[in-house]
């Protein structure tokens, strides 16, 4: 309804063109959804928020660092609610190796959109078991 307000499971496409008309794209300028990550993760009502972080050809040289730049000390101030980041890139691309910075600050990266998806629907049907089983399975590796 509302792309500004969550309610529920909110999916925000921060590439349409409400957010995009006189701005740059997020994968350019990620400083409105660096924001809304900002405000939902001091919500009380959010469990967990995932979003994509395109590297590569077109993103800046230096993404990861200012995303985290902006975002963490929210992000380590709310360790108790899950992020998870999908990583949209290569080895091969230049930011690649500051994609560490995610873990680093406890997000949980996930190798596919399916598995990004199932662990953020897990997070939000609040059973820690099931989170805690597709971390350790699906994820990490195990």
């Amino acid at each position: 309804e509302n792309p500004y307000k969550s309610m529920a499971a909110t999916v925000i496409d921060y590439g349409s063109e409400e957010f995009t008309e006189g701005r740059p794209h997020p994968i350019i300028d990620p400083t409105l959804r660096n924001r809304r990550i900002i405000t939902e993760l001091n919500s009380p009502e959010t469990c967990c928020i995932a979003w994509d972080l395109i590297i590569g050809y077109g993103a800046p040289d230096n993404i990861v660092f200012k995303i985290f730049d902006e975002i963490g000390e929210a992000v380590l101030k709310n360790r108790n609610k899950k992020m998870v980041v999908r990583v949209v890139g290569t080895a091969k691309d230049l930011q690649w190796e500051q994609t560490k910075i995610l873990t680093n600050y406890g997000v949980i990266v996930p190798h596919s959109n399916a598995l990004a998806a199932i662990f953020s629907a897990a997070c939000a049907l609040g059973d820690d078991s099931i989170v805690e089983t597709l971390t350790h399975e699906l994820i990490v590796g195990g």
